[in-house]
């Protein structure tokens, strides 16, 4: 699949979830004012849902390649059983999948090189998007060694909605802006999500104290908001 006529380089792990799915064309069109794009993205992002475009084009990529071979690339065993997970969909296709796993030096030379078809990846992202989305999707970035992004993408709208998520003068064009890079992001299914856990797994004894209210995300500053709570302490005794 990589380097494919489609320009998808890799089939990736997106675990940025969206949660504004009901973008419409007046958001577009009347608030960002994203019509200057239409000859660069087409008509439908500006219609149809990214959902539902997502999953007529996932379809479609997959057909086009049935019959040849797909190796899911990795360097943590443990994340076998997740690539693993494809393998009976894709052969059902007609699709022969291999899932290698390699060592980390192997594994960074291969996507340095671009030399892989489908990887697990992720972009974590704050509440306030910045330069870092030029590392993430901006042409620029798509040949350079080592960048983030390794989707390959080159996309003059693209590199045009970056711009205006990183130059926006107040909070209302940031959200506006950034919403619709996640728009066209997403209707040019450069990725296939796989899942998104809303919560943080800790093991503590319970001799800390916190603030009632965590910020919503950060880890819900652990453990730089959290203190020594010397009675809970006390409840519990000393470690044996």
């Amino acid at each position: 699949m990589k380097n494919n006529r489609h320009g998808i380089r890799g089939v990736d792990h997106f675990s940025i979830p969206c949660s504004d799915a009901q973008r419409s064309l007046t958001f577009y069109e009347e608030i960002f004012g994203a019509t200057v794009f239409r000859d660069e993205l087409g008509e439908y992002v500006f219609g149809i849902s990214p959902e539902d475009k997502a999953l007529g084009r996932q379809v479609h990529i997959f057909v086009e390649i049935a019959g040849q071979r797909v190796e899911l690339l990795g360097e943590d065993p443990s994340f076998e059983r997740v690539m693993l997970f494809f393998k009976p969909s894709l052969e059902r296709l007609g699709i022969a999948v291999s899932v290698r796993t390699i060592d980390p030096t192997q594994y960074e030379n291969r996507l340095r090189s671009w030399d892989f078809d489908v990887v697990v990846s992720s972009w974590p992202e704050s509440l306030s998007p910045g330069n870092e989305q030029r590392e993430y999707w901006g042409s620029q970035a798509a040949d350079m060694a080592g960048s983030r992004n390794i989707i390959g993408i080159k996309n003059p709208a693209i590199d045009k909605l970056i711009e205006r998520v990183i130059f926006t003068k107040d909070r209302d064009d940031l959200v506006a802006a950034t919403k619709a890079l996640d728009r066209v992001l997403l209707w040019n299914h450069y990725v296939v999500p796989q899942w998104n856990y809303p919560k943080l797994r800790t093991a503590r004894w319970d001799r800390f104290g916190r603030p009632p209210e965590l910020p919503k995300y950060g880890l819900s500053g652990f453990p730089a908001l959290w203190w020594f709570d010397a009675e809970k302490a006390a409840r519990i005794g000393k470690r044996s």
